[in-house]
């Protein structure tokens, strides 16, 4: 019997690759975004992978408070059991926290933080019920810092790492792995959403593939993996990181985040 996975943000970056993975894999699909035209265009591509598969789309946004409960609902009168959930969707708004619109923010906390953690609650308690099932939460090197100018960001991963590797430690007596991936600079769409997208972070640096990050992140989870962070030189990073002061690694992310503003 097929099993099904359940993606947020679904229709593009890393998001989009982990279904295609999916889908080459057998795994049946639902899949949620705001867009609807973008998520039946999806549907029909990974139909061409595996035309034997169920796919199913739901347009919702997840600034909305009800969303994540509407979810949950649609794959229930579906009868579907989760067997692995992506919360993959997020963004980030890049400036000064004070001159950053709030609802800006408030959708930022609301689709990184509160979405992410009622979907877990609801079918973690089915995946429990049954002892299965893996949880992979998208996290980011971001993860691992607090970030001037993209302060709000920064801390909803941090949120995320630290929520998720509680929970795997909780949750492991029941069968269930729970993952969090922490990528570095994407070609996800992220630095247009968040303003960057002519930033030398993305026009300079090396960006990474997300088809490749997909890739990775599907064989960590099936290792039941609960960190993976994609890229050598993310884990160099991360490994210093970790051992340097804060108030340096603050006040170097502070001089970089600086350039881009200007």
């Amino acid at each position: 019997m097929k099993k099904t996975v359940l993606i947020t943000g679904a229709t593009g970056g890393i998001g989009r690759n982990l279904a295609k993975v999916f889908a080459i894999n057998g795994y049946n699909l639902v899949l949620t975004s705001t867009n609807l035209e973008k998520l039946e265009t999806l549907k029909n591509e990974l139909l061409t992978f595996n035309n034997s598969l169920n796919i199913d789309v739901f347009v919702c946004n997840l600034n909305d408070s009800n969303s994540s409960s509407e979810i949950y609902k649609f794959t229930n009168n579906k009868n579907y059991f989760i067997d692995i959930l992506v919360n993959n969707a997020g963004f980030g708004n890049f400036g000064d926290f004070s001159k950053i619109p709030y609802e800006k923010e408030d959708e930022l906390i609301n689709v990184n933080i509160k979405a992410l953690t009622q979907l877990t609650y609801l079918y973690l308690k089915d995946m429990i019920k049954n002892k299965k099932g893996k949880i992979l939460n998208v996290g980011s090197i971001a993860s691992f810092a607090s970030g001037p100018y993209l302060a709000t960001y920064y801390a909803s991963k941090n949120y995320v790492l630290a929520f998720s590797e509680a929970l795997a430690k909780e949750v492991k007596q029941y069968n269930i792995n729970v993952m969090c991936l922490c990528p570095g600079t994407t070609d996800t769409g992220f630095e247009k959403r968040a303003n960057l997208d002519n930033s030398k972070l993305f026009t300079t640096l090396r960006v990474a593939k997300p088809e490749k990050v997909a890739n990775f992140a599907y064989k960590k989870l099936m290792k039941n993996k609960e960190i993976a962070i994609y890229g050598i030189s993310n884990r160099i990073l991360i490994f210093l990181i970790r051992f340097a002061p804060r108030k340096l690694v603050r006040y170097i992310i502070f001089k970089i985040q600086e350039k881009r503003k200007k």
